[in-house]
C-alpha cells in the first residue's frame, strides 16, 4: 500500500469554519485514496454498498452503517457496482477534546482505543435524525456552536447505554421495527401489527424475543405500550381512557392491573406526581 497523504485541518477547511459537509454519490470504483488527517470524521451511508479499507483490515459498509473516523486513522473507500451515497462530516479536532471532560458519562467514539474505528448501524428512524441534521448544518455557517450540538446529538443517538434499550438482544431488523411500532399510529395493533413491520411470522417473532429476552412478544409489546402512556400522561391532558384505547390496552381493568405493576400506581396517580415535582407544589 502507497504511503498516505496527510490531509492538515487548514487545507479542509481554510475559511476558519468548524466543519465541513458534503454528500457524496459514487458510481462503481469511484472513491478516495489512502490518506489520513490531523482532524475527526463522520459518515453514513444513505444508500449503495462501500468497500472501506481502514488501518490495514478491509470492511464493507451497507446503507445505515456509521463510520467514526478519527485522526490517526488511515483509509481508502471505493464504491461497489451498486454506487454508493453517503454523508461525510470533517471537522476541528478541538470539542473532542474539550466536550469528554465536560460530559465524562458519554462514551466518545472518536476516542475509542481498538485499531478499527468504533462503526455502528442505525435504524432507518434514527437515520432520518442525522438526514435532518445534514440539512440543518449544510445550510449554516459551521461555528462551533453548531458542531457541538451535532456530536452531542450523533454521541447520544449511537451510545445508549444497552440497560435502556428495550430492544438488547434482538437481532437488527426487530430493533428497527421496534423503533417504528413505538408510534402511536402502529401501538393499538399489537403483536400482529408489529410481526407485520418486521415481515415475519408471529410465532417466529416470539421465539426470537423469547430467546433473547425470555418474555412473550405480548410482554415486549405492552411494555412499549406502558412507556408511551406514561410519556402521554406526562406531556398531554388527554382522557386515561383514551390513552388505554390508543395504545391497544381497552379493557381498563387490564390496563389498569398491568400499570400498577410497571409504574407502583394508578395512571392518575403518576400524571399527578409527575405535575406535582413539575411545578414544585401540590395541587
Amino acid at each position: 500500500m502507497t504511503t498516505p497523504q496527510t490531509l492538515p485541518w487548514s487545507v479542509e477547511c481554510p475559511d476558519g469554519r468548524f466543519l465541513h459537509i458534503v454528500r457524496y454519490c459514487l458510481r462503481s470504483g469511484q472513491g478516495w485514496p489512502h490518506h489520513r488527517h490531523d482532524f475527526h470524521e463522520v459518515f453514513w451511508l444513505e444508500s449503495g454498498t462501500l468497500r472501506h479499507a481502514i488501518n490495514g483490515q478491509n470492511l464493507t459498509l451497507h446503507a445505515g452503517d456509521v463510520c467514526f473516523i478519527r485522526a490517526h486513522d488511515e483509509h481508502l473507500a471505493s464504491a461497489t457496482a451498486e454506487g454508493a451515497t453517503f454523508i461525510n462530516l470533517s471537522f476541528h479536532p478541538g470539542p473532542v477534546q474539550d466536550l469528554p471532560q465536560r460530559y465524562a458519562g458519554l462514551a466518545w467514539p472518536w476516542l475509542h482505543p481498538d485499531p478499527l474505528p468504533f462503526t455502528t448501524h442505525l435504524s432507518p428512524r434514527r437515520m432520518e435524525r442525522l438526514h435532518t441534521w445534514a440539512d440543518d448544518l449544510s445550510s449554516r455557517q459551521g461555528g462551533r456552536i453548531d458542531l457541538e450540538c451535532f456530536l452531542l446529538d450523533l454521541v447520544r443517538l449511537v451510545a445508549r447505554p444497552a440497560e435502556h434499550d428495550r430492544g438488547q438482544g434482538l437481532p437488527a431488523w426487530l430493533r428497527d421495527a421496534l423503533e417504528v411500532f413505538a408510534d402511536e399510529c402502529h401501538l393499538a395493533g399489537g403483536t400482529a401489527k408489529l410481526a407485520h413491520l418486521c415481515g415475519r411470522s408471529q410465532a417466529h417473532l416470539n421465539r426470537v424475543v423469547q430467546e433473547a429476552q425470555g418474555r412473550t412478544t405480548t410482554e415486549l409489546v405492552n411494555e412499549l405500550r406502558l412507556t408511551w402512556v406514561a410519556a402521554s400522561l406526562r406531556m398531554s391532558d388527554r382522557r386515561i381512557a383514551d390513552l388505554a384505547t390508543s395504545c391497544g390496552l381497552p379493557h381498563l381493568g387490564h390496563f389498569y392491573r398491568l400499570f400498577f405493576a410497571r409504574f407502583g400506581t394508578t395512571p392518575r396517580g403518576y400524571r399527578m406526581a409527575a405535575q406535582q415535582v413539575g411545578m414544585g407544589r401540590a395541587w
